[in-house]
């Protein structure tokens, strides 16, 4: 997959800039310690709107993430989200780390 797009010349476009790069690097050295963590994005307010049968509630998503850091052995989640604070709130209960 990487080979083809880089033959479309493509791979180099999808780069964030390497300000934006600094600034995420910075994050995570300032709010994650610069260790290894656990990425998650989990869609919410277009997703409910859309998918609201499919779309995984709070219990099933800290579920999942809380299967993925006994996997893994990390102890970190950062997590990107549109969902409202309720939702954050009751995911940083439900996670173990």
């Amino acid at each position: 997959e990487m080979e083809e797009l880089d033959a479309l010349g493509l791979r180099e476009s999808m780069l964030f800039s390497s300000e934006i790069r600094k600034a995420g690097d910075d994050f995570i050295v300032a709010a994650l310690s610069d260790q290894p963590f656990l990425a998650v994005h989990c869609r919410r307010t277009d997703f409910l709107r859309v998918r609201e049968k499919t779309t995984p509630g709070a219990d099933a998503i800290a579920g999942k993430i809380n299967a993925v850091l006994g996997e893994t052995g990390l102890n970190q989640v950062f997590v990107a989200t549109d969902a409202p604070d309720d939702l954050r709130e009751d995911l940083q209960r439900r996670v173990h780390c």
